[in-house]
Order: structure tokens, then C-alpha cells, then sequence
């Protein structure tokens, strides 16, 4: 049962939130477990004055005793998981002084406030009548909304308004700021509608999260009523191109680098530029080396590229050595290089083509207005190339008629134009 709970370590998050539990009052446990050393916890519950910070917690996980069943939000440095234990019955028959005969140790997997959703279905059993051992639990479900979220207007148990009164919800005090609540917290009981559920925001965008619990003659269950899967975890590279196919002279080449999942720390990732050849084959490939070198098309390198802590997006330029050679389609290559820290996203390489010999030939606009029956008016055709031509080219000019009659309206034309290396214009 606890160990089902667990989800992938890419997932773990930094910011948590617990709450107390219906009919029990000897508190809970909270145990946190950090993915790296060197971790640092922030903890604060409602009703605590000031902050307990918590150094470099142990690899093997943090237990936590919260004497009351309370609120209580853990920031965390680095990726952790924090799960929440329940107290036995004879813990809190001991508070009483008498014996209940309620509750048994539970465990739930607490999701982190990143992976919070916009809604949850879950599923009670022996709410309104025994079980098929002979006891009736008590059940409820705790939901939290983030404060950017909530509008107690828009979330909804089973398609009914949760309680549409603000005051009814609890506030929840987060770090770093433990002034202004960070959330809002409500406890709803179940007892009496065994079957399938769901907790939902009206709004698209609104996020939420709920644990689901029950307690019985020595006996107790928790789970979470569900939570996103996102990467959040875990540093992830990929890479984007806007087009695989470069001019020659077309300048510089462009290619994005970006970050996903865990944001919240520095990172570096390397960029490497090579040559395509033993990648792919039945193709041209780029000559790569030193720049500027004669008949170098790309520089060979490999670039390391930081992002700062909350840096998502970089930019990284290739430049591209023209050069006057009659030459096809030459291929390169970019990628991430996979190193211990991180992930690679999809892509993280690519293929590129450098479109060598292609000269574009244009027409400079007209922009003139004749009256007709006046005077004969001339105008001058120019136009201009790409790139300098490389060697003698001759093209041909010639008229093609629209609503203007060619010979009547104007003089018809079909000129051969030649053009000579270096070229660029013509008229």
C-alpha cells in the first residue's frame, strides 16, 4: 500500500503542504526525503511564530513529529518526496483517556504544489455500512487550493459548490512569507455517500489538491485523490530549430536551448557542432574545423551553455563560412550532450543542411502611375541577386500581359540580360 504510492523521483517537488486529520488529535508525522544531499527544509504551521529551518537533512529521509493536527507548509532546497503518517488509535486513546477504538497508522504521498491538478476523482466504500470485515469507517477527504487559485465560488464536490463561504475555509501560511496565506484548506466528510467522487475547478486554469482517509476499529487507509506526473524533478534539455534548411549567406544560424522541469537551481548543458558524417549516410556532409579555414563551412565546437536558477530559454548562434565553390546540399549536425545532472527532452538533436549554391534573382518593385494619351513614358527595369554571381549567367526578361495589351497599351519586350561574377544588381 505505501509503497505503490510512490511516484518517479523526477516528479518530487519543492514546496508542500499537510493537513489535519478529521477525528484524530495526537497530530501526525511527516517524513521527508531529500534526491540530493545538502538539502535544506523551511518548515511552518499554523500557529507557529516563527520559521524552523532544517540544514543538510539526512539522505535517508527527515521525520517530523507535529504534535497537533494542524497546517503545516515544508520548503524545500532541492527535489524531495514528503509522505504523512497517522497515529495509531492508542496514541490518541492515551490523550483521552479512553478507549474510541478509532484509527490505525496510515500513510499518504503529499504532491508537491507543482504537480497540483484541476480536478480529482476518487472512490469510497463502507461509508454509510459495514465493511465486508464488519466495521464502518468514518470518511473524508481534505482539499487544498493554492492562493492564486482559489475562489470558493468555483470548486466544487460533486458538482455542488464545496462551501462557498471564504470564512469556512482555513488559511494556510507558507515560507518564505508566513504573513499573507499561500493557501486554503477544507475538511468534507463523506460519511454517507460511498461511491465515486470528484472535486473539481471551475476555472480551466485553477488548481487543487485532496487526500482521501478513513478510520475504523483499528483501522486506517489514506491515499491521494490524485496529482500530476510533470517532470518538475528533474532538469530537462531539448533543443528547437526554426528551419533545418540554411542559406549559405544567409548569416548567422540560430538555435534555441531549452529548460524544463526543475527551474529552481543553475545548470549548465553542452552544445555540440559536428559534422554529420557517420551519422547519416548516402549524403554531403559539411565541412567542419577551424574557422575561417579554407573551405571550412561550419566551426567544430562544442559550447557550454548556463542558464541561471529560473532561466528557461537560450539562444545560441552558428555561423555559416560561404564560399564561391560549386557545391549540392551539405548536412551537419547539433545536439545536447547527456551528462550526469540532467535529462534530454525530445529533440535534442538535429540534423541541418546548408543550401549551398542557390541564387535568388528579383525584380525590383514598379511604383509609377501613366496617364494614358499623353506622352510616351519609359521606366527602367532593375533588379538584384542573393549572393555575387560566380560566373557568367545570362537570364531573359519578358512581358506578360495583364488587363494591359502588349503592343497596344505598351511595348512588348524580351530581353536577354547577361550578368558577370561579382555581380549583384542589373538593369
Amino acid at each position: 500500500h505505501m509503497i505503490e504510492q510512490i511516484p518517479p523521483s523526477y516528479t518530487w517537488g519543492y514546496n508542500f503542504i499537510s493537513s489535519p486529520l478529521t477525528a484524530r488529535i495526537s497530530g501526525y508525522v511527516i517524513k521527508i526525503i531529500p534526491r540530493y544531499r545538502g538539502t535544506t527544509v523551511t518548515r511552518h504551521c499554523n500557529g507557529m511564530s516563527e520559521m524552523q529551518v532544517m540544514q543538510d537533512i539526512p539522505f535517508d529521509g527527515l521525520e517530523i513529529d507535529i504534535s497537533e493536527q494542524v497546517y503545516c507548509c515544508f520548503r524545500t532546497s532541492r527535489p524531495c518526496a514528503v509522505a504523512q503518517f497517522s497515529k495509531g488509535q492508542s496514541v490518541d486513546d492515551a490523550l483521552k483517556e479512553i478507549s474510541e477504538n478509532i484509527g490505525d497508522p496510515a500513510m499518504v504521498w503529499l504532491a508537491p504544489v507543482g504537480q497540483f491538478v484541476n480536478y480529482v476523482i476518487f472512490y469510497t466504500g463502507f461509508t454509510s455500512g459495514a465493511s465486508p470485515d464488519g466495521f464502518t469507517f468514518g470518511e473524508f477527504a481534505n482539499v487544498i487550493v493554492p492562493a492564486d487559485s482559489f475562489n470558493p465560488q468555483m470548486i466544487r464536490l460533486d458538482g455542488n459548490l464545496l462551501q462557498p463561504n471564504e470564512r469556512e475555509w482555513t488559511e494556510i501560511f507558507c515560507p518564505p512569507n508566513n504573513i499573507t496565506a499561500c493557501a486554503y484548506g477544507r475538511c468534507v466528510t463523506l460519511s454517507g455517500s460511498e461511491g465515486k467522487h470528484n472535486i473539481t475547478h471551475d476555472n480551466p486554469s485553477g488548481r487543487l489538491t485532496a487526500i482521501v482517509y478513513g478510520w475504523a476499529d483499528q483501522k486506517g487507509y489514506m491515499y491521494p485523490a490524485g496529482f500530476a506526473l510533470d517532470p518538475i524533478g528533474e532538469i530537462i534539455f531539448s533543443l528547437f530549430v526554426e528551419t533545418t534548411r540554411i542559406g549559405e549567406r544567409s548569416g548567422p544560424f540560430v538555435v534555441t536551448i531549452i529548460r524544463a522541469g526543475d527551474i529552481n537551481v543553475n545548470a549548465t548543458v553542452d552544445l555540440q557542432i559536428q559534422s554529420a558524417s557517420g551519422l547519416i549516410s548516402g549524403v554531403s556532409f559539411a565541412t567542419v574545423g577551424v574557422a575561417n579555414a579554407p573551405g571550412v563551412d561550419i566551426e567544430e565546437r562544442t559550447v557550454t551553455v548556463m542558464f541561471a536558477a529560473g532561466e528557461t530559454m537560450k539562444l545560441e548562434s552558428i555561423e555559416i563560412f560561404a564560399d564561391n565553390e560549386e557545391e549540392g546540399d551539405e548536412y551537419f549536425n547539433v545536439n545536447l550532450v547527456q551528462q550526469p545532472g540532467f535529462l534530454l527532452g525530445s529533440p535534442s538533436s538535429e540534423f541541418l543542411i546548408i543550401e549551398d549554391d542557390t541564387i535568388q534573382i528579383s525584380l525590383d518593385p514598379l511604383t509609377y502611375l501613366v496617364e494614358e494619351l499623353t506622352i510616351d513614358t519609359y521606366e527602367t527595369l532593375r533588379g538584384t541577386t542573393s549572393a555575387p554571381i560566380r560566373e557568367i549567367t545570362e537570364i531573359r526578361i519578358r512581358d506578360l500581359e495583364g488587363t494591359a495589351t502588349g503592343g497596344v497599351d505598351y511595348m512588348s519586350f524580351n530581353e536577354t540580360i547577361t550578368l558577370f561574377p561579382g555581380n549583384t544588381t542589373f538593369e
